[in-house]
């Protein structure tokens, strides 16, 4: 290859840019030409358009002045009218404002309103739960009374048992005096009989004769009758023996009788005790409960009344000022 060959070799690369450059640039332009004339089409039919639009309103102004020409009368009546429409129309744009205001006032107020509904709904709920614990508290306390009717009711029958077997004890005690002043009697009666006998002999307890001859019977026969007296008197030990037996015998089934009554006594006394102290535990702890019942439903409706009126105020309050604020006459304007 010679020099120049290769000068042009060189050279192809910078114009192969250089064309493309070219091509670029040049579709470049026939873009932006061929927008061009798309924006001055839009615009001369629109310029077509404001033009048709020009002669509509030409004709319609010179219709219009024409009929202005016709009936000027018309036309102030019709400012008239559009005057009056105008008035009321402003006067009842100010009534929509004043409206709107009330509204927009009402509508403030209703969060704070919902807020005391739903007070006033807790304090109902509040009311149901304290109804139903008063409920269930007075009927404990119909039970707590119920069961001291009964426990009343036991131990007045336990008082009428307890005067019954009192009156027993003072029968069983008669009857043991009695019987021991008939034991005393016979003991002193047969300590005598034996004083005699053993004195004066046999015959002399027997009554029949008197003492002095009772004494001097036995000094004649006290050498012949040893023998008769001894086995007399051995006879009236043993009957005398026999008799304080079944006497003591008798004395100790009295006295475990009474000892039995008594211990019975003293059960049924502990018993009806424990019965006062149980009915008077329950007759100050019914009547407490009763008391703190008591004021606490006082304290609980004063407080449902006091509550209640100045909910109502406050309600009769804000239902005043909202009927004020829906029903006040708008201003007229001029």
């Amino acid at each position: 290859m010679g020099t120049g060959s290769r000068k042009e070799y060189s050279q192809m690369p910078r114009q192969c840019t250089s064309s493309r450059a070219c091509f670029l640039r040049q579709t470049g332009l026939q873009e932006g030409h061929a927008q061009k004339k798309s924006d001055i089409s839009e615009k001369t039919k629109r310029l077509n358009e404001l033009k048709l639009s020009m002669v509509s309103l030409k004709e319609a102004q010179e219709s219009l002045k024409s009929k202005i020409a016709d009936s000027p009368k018309k036309v102030e009546i019709c400012k008239e009218k559009m005057k009056g429409t105008v008035q009321k129309l402003r006067n009842a744009r100010q009534e929509v404002m004043e409206k709107t205001e009330v509204y927009r006032d009402s509508v403030e107020c209703l969060p704070s309103c919902q807020l005391e509904v739903q007070l006033y709904q807790k304090k109902i709920q509040d009311l149901a739960d304290n109804r139903e614990k008063l409920s269930s508290t007075l009927k404990e306390n119909l039970n707590l009374e119920d069961q001291i009717e009964s426990d009343s009711s036991e131990l007045k029958k336990l008082k009428t048992e307890e005067n019954s077997l009192k009156r027993l004890l003072i029968v069983k005690k008669e009857k043991l005096a009695t019987t021991r002043f008939r034991i005393n009697k016979k003991q002193e009666d047969m300590k005598q009989y034996k004083q005699t006998v053993i004195e004066y002999g046999p015959d002399a307890g027997l009554g029949l004769r008197t003492h002095k001859e009772s004494r001097e019977a036995f000094k004649v026969k006290n050498s012949a009758s040893s023998d008769y007296d001894v086995i007399i008197l051995s006879g009236f030990f043993r009957l005398f023996v026999w008799d304080c037996n079944k006497v003591q015998d008798k004395r100790g089934a009295v006295c475990e009788q009474v000892t039995t009554i008594t211990l019975e006594i003293q059960k049924i006394k502990s018993g009806v005790q424990q019965l006062k102290d149980s009915t008077k535990r329950e007759k100050l702890k019914s009547q407490e409960i009763f008391v703190n019942l008591k004021s606490a439903l006082e304290k609980y409706h004063e407080g449902i009344e006091a509550t209640t009126k100045e909910y109502c105020s406050r309600i009769e309050e804000k239902t005043a000022e909202l009927k004020k604020r829906m029903f006040r006459v708008p201003p007229s304007s001029a």
